[in-house]
């Protein structure tokens, strides 16, 4: 279930949703409200840019689902960064990390290494401090496809324990996962820009 939505338009204006989270059955509480104006801007949209846009796509349809309701999604205007990736250079990385290298000549890696390690701190500070809290692992009955990076699926954990523990809206856990979400969407549409025809 997605607990972060961002996108961004060919304008640069970005606008996301960042959910709470429940600390001990991992369900995400989301404002309703919020899936109207994501339809919205999904309906309005020209094109739909997405890396990997299917796994996007199928996330969504789930939240959706849970309020008993169904996502409008026009396929004939999605393109996929992924899928232009194998076309232009099969036999190249097609991470979004490494498209923007290629593409942009802009490194990304940092906000993911930056997410990475305050998201792996909070992970070692709940299981010491917060054994109760449900943290990803590949034991868990809702997460059967999780692998070695466990840690992706606890993202949402520096906000929740920022906000447990009363820091500051300034500590960097606050927007630890804004600000490596973002760079993704608006990155991800500055690609398809440059490989499109």
């Amino acid at each position: 279930m997605p607990f972060f939505v961002t996108t961004c338009d060919d304008k640069g204006n970005q606008v996301y949703w960042e959910w709470p989270v429940d600390e001990h059955t991992r369900m995400v509480r989301v404002d309703e409200s919020d899936l109207d104006t994501i339809q919205s801007l999904i309906n309005s949209a020209d094109v739909l840019v997405g890396q990997n846009i299917k796994f996007d796509f199928a996330a969504l349809r789930e939240l959706y689902k849970k309020f008993g309701r169904v996502l409008c999604w026009d396929w004939s205007k999605v393109d996929d960064t992924l899928i232009a990736a194998h076309l232009l250079g099969s036999n190249q990385p097609k991470d979004l990390t490494s498209l923007a290298m290629r593409w942009l000549g802009e490194d990304i890696l940092p906000y993911e290494k930056q997410i990475g390690k305050v998201t792996q701190e909070c992970r070692r500070y709940c299981r010491s401090h917060f054994p109760k809290w449900r943290i990803a692992g590949k034991d868990l009955v809702e997460m059967p496809s999780a692998k070695e990076k466990t840690w992706k699926y606890d993202m949402w954990l520096p906000l929740q324990l920022a906000r447990q523990l009363n820091y500051p809206p300034s500590h960097l856990w606050h927007n630890a996962l804004r600000l490596y979400s973002n760079v993704d969407s608006a990155i991800t549409l500055r690609v398809w820009q440059k490989m499109k025809p």
